[in-house]
């Protein structure tokens, strides 16, 4: 990823430009919310989730403005995120609108998680033109991807924050063009776009600023996964004890369950990185740990069991969905 830092002006400028464009794309697709394609509800989300995942792929992979590689990645990327969402959007012809808009954002969620798992092997092949890459060369990017998509949305959200300080002041005297200029549908999607095409370029050609941030990171999960995989292992150990019946009192308990198997995942792989030959823990926390994963299949199963029965119960309707 050092060759981040060394980015050309014209590649910088690209980055930018695709996150401009984004804006510009969804800001399009509710402006002609009446057109075709966009007035069937179904194609309009198709439409988000290509614009929300592929440009933002190519801006966290863009190195070299001629690699061709990158391109027809992306082509095929683009043919195979839109032909999901199409195929989802013929199925939703004729539900009403919420419930597609429902069943579509869950898409574009799916899609853009499969896009980020599947981004460091992307990344690798440009780099080293093939696919067979090393887990350590995998953790490398998919942090790196992580930190750069927090970085970028942390700048975004600071700038509109100081963009809408900068309205409140002069609405106090009686100046209200920039509450107006700043509170427009296209200045909102045009700004956020390049205000998150500047946090990702950031993020890239920062690499010290980066490497720093994700070592304290690393440091507060190290003392953090300890604290959490004990809390795991005496809850599965304490259901003998209370029994099912309470957890399933509480109506959000596959939420809470699948929470707490996410934290201890990123939790883990943030700890152990890659094989180095040395220990994080000593040897009785190691067992800790290793309990605690050994529990997650536990997890899973007693969130698909919640749900299963939230589903017995009121079926697949929108609400439960």
């Amino acid at each position: 990823m050092q060759q981040d830092a060394t980015l050309s002006w014209p590649t910088r400028s690209m980055i930018v430009l695709i996150a401009l464009l984004q804006g510009l794309m969804l800001f399009a697709a509710q402006e002609l919310a009446d057109q075709w394609p966009f007035r069937d509800i179904g194609w309009r989300y198709c439409w988000y989730a290509w614009v929300l995942t592929v440009p933002t792929a190519v801006a966290l992979t863009l190195v070299d403005l001629k690699a061709w590689r990158l391109w027809l990645h992306a082509g095929l990327a683009s043919l195979l995120v839109l032909a999901l969402a199409a195929w989802t959007a013929w199925n939703l012809s004729g539900e009403t609108a919420l419930y597609a808009a429902v069943l579509q954002v869950a898409l574009s969620i799916c899609l853009a998680v499969a896009t980020f798992i599947a981004l460091p092997w992307w990344q690798f092949r440009l780099h080293a033109g093939h696919w067979r890459a090393d887990y350590g060369a995998l953790f490398e990017r998919a942090w790196q991807n992580g930190l750069t998509l927090v970085l970028a949305a942390v700048f975004t959200g600071l700038t509109w924050l100081l963009l809408w300080l900068w309205a409140a002041l002069f609405r106090m005297v009686k100046v209200d063009f920039f509450h107006v200029l700043f509170g427009s549908d296209a200045f909102i999607a045009l700004a956020t776009g390049m205000l998150a095409g500047f946090g990702v370029l950031i993020g890239r050609t920062q690499h010290r600023a980066m490497q720093i941030t994700r070592q304290v990171l690393f440091a507060i999960c190290r003392g953090l996964l300890p604290l959490l995989s004990f809390i795991a292992v005496l809850f599965v150990l304490s259901l003998p004890f209370t029994g099912l019946a309470p957890l399933w009192a509480t109506r959000s308990a596959a939420s809470l369950l699948l929470v707490l198997a996410v934290l201890l995942i990123s939790l883990a792989n943030a700890v152990y990185q890659h094989d180095d030959g040395t220990p994080p823990y000593p040897a009785w926390l190691r067992r800790l740990v290793e309990a605690s994963l050994l529990a997650l299949p536990i997890y899973a199963g007693l969130a698909l069991y919640a749900m299963s029965l939230r589903v017995s119960q009121y079926g697949w309707t929108l609400s439960r969905f």
